[in-house]
């Protein structure tokens, strides 16, 4: 009897359908002098970084890469569930998560908050009190109809909520 699950997935992932971009902004100041920033691309810096350096590329750069596909992930037997409840007309609630991912997203969460203080304070030094995180997905148009000249993908984007407490040391 296997101890693991074992699906066709282990050996043929989901090829790359989409392109996944992290953008933040910070409250910068104390009190009533505090401005909120533009929103900054903080992902195509570490995908550039990956890509010239792809043997020894930073660790750190590989982080915020990965955190973006955590924030999305989904148990993919569990998804196709969902998606075959909601195209039959079913559940009124297909979007209800598993404890397992639950738990991954709640830790998500946590390594986001910290990844985007840090990315905070690089940027706009210890002023950064509070940042927000915006996730935009842009899928791509299905490979079939990849040279149609309408074809295109759908855009997903995602405001996650202000995250508080990054200039408390």
């Amino acid at each position: 009897r296997p101890h693991f699950q074992q699906n066709w997935q282990l050996f043929a992932p989901t090829p790359i359908s989409d392109e996944r971009i992290l953008l933040l902004r910070a409250r910068v100041g104390d009190g009533n002098a505090a401005r909120v920033t533009d929103y900054v691309d903080i992902t195509s810096p570490d995908l550039a970084t990956t890509h010239e350096l792809r043997f020894l590329a930073p660790k750190t750069a590989r982080i915020g890469l990965n955190l973006v596909q955590l924030l999305t992930w989904r148990d993919p037997i569990a998804q196709r569930i969902r998606d075959r409840v909601e195209r039959d007309g079913g559940s009124e609630n297909p979007d209800l998560l598993l404890p397992s991912e639950e738990t991954v997203l709640e830790e998500a969460d946590q390594l986001v908050q910290r990844y985007l203080c840090q990315a905070a304070a690089d940027r706009w030094g210890p002023t950064a009190q509070d940042v927000q995180a915006r996730l935009v997905v842009n899928e791509f148009p299905p490979y079939s109809r990849r040279t149609e000249p309408n074809s295109t993908g759908d855009v997903e984007i995602r405001e996650l909520p202000w995250m508080h407490g990054c200039g408390d040391s």
